[in-house]
């Protein structure tokens, strides 16, 4: 499975160290600040952007003949469901049951997390994804300027965050939490298959 990694340190600490320079700049220019209203439709934007990008690496090795299929598609599966998970996490924002301070910091964490798994996982594997080096190049892009965009949503700042120090390991949260869907998913799909073989016997 690929969310065994753990996002390295100069990771995280680029995010944090760039949310504090953003709240340096922030306090003499406060326009750059959106309205509390437009925070959660720009969270989607953002995502759709990180969705977009993370499809596209994805798409021509799912349509065209891959050496390794099977890691292929098994890589293919955990991206998005992790890219569902966090379009839940966007959702509970909508709903209120998670604060829009608590969702954008940890995505940024959790998109850096994302593009780090592409390049960790398609260094490790030459042959699992079409254009390995292209996609490794655009995945070390993508995991320090998306994380850009989810800092400038807000007019708070992380690193005052009395939640920071969880904030910084959201990433490796969402990953137990897409290890723990990924295995109820097999369980369910055994039980299924379990009944199907009964009831073709019977």
């Amino acid at each position: 499975m690929f969310c065994f990694y753990t996002l390295p340190w100069y990771c995280k600490g680029f995010v944090v160290a760039y949310d504090e320079f953003r709240c340096f700049l922030l306090r003499k220019d406060v326009s750059e600040v959106l309205l509390p209203g437009t925070v959660l439709e720009t969270t989607f934007s953002a995502f759709g952007l990180q969705a977009m990008v993370a499809v596209l690496l994805m798409a021509t090795s799912v349509c065209l003949i891959e050496a390794d299929r099977v890691q292929t598609n098994a890589f293919c599966s955990e991206m998005l469901l992790r890219l569902s998970l966090y379009l839940l996490l966007i959702r509970s924002m909508r709903t209120g049951l998670v604060s829009a301070e608590h969702v954008c910091f940890s995505l940024q964490f959790c998109s850096c997390y994302l593009f780090f798994c592409y390049f960790h996982a398609t260094s490790k594997n030459g042959s699992l994804l079409l254009g390995h080096s292209d996609v490794k190049l655009t995945n070390l892009e993508c995991m320090f300027l998306l994380p850009v965009v989810y800092s400038h949503l807000l007019q708070d700042c992380l690193h005052v965050s009395p939640y920071a120090l969880v904030l910084v390991f959201s990433c490796e949260v969402s990953g137990c939490v897409y290890t723990c869907a990924t295995h109820l998913l097999a369980w369910f799909e055994c039980v299924i298959d379990t009944l199907y073989v009964r009831l073709a016997e019977a």
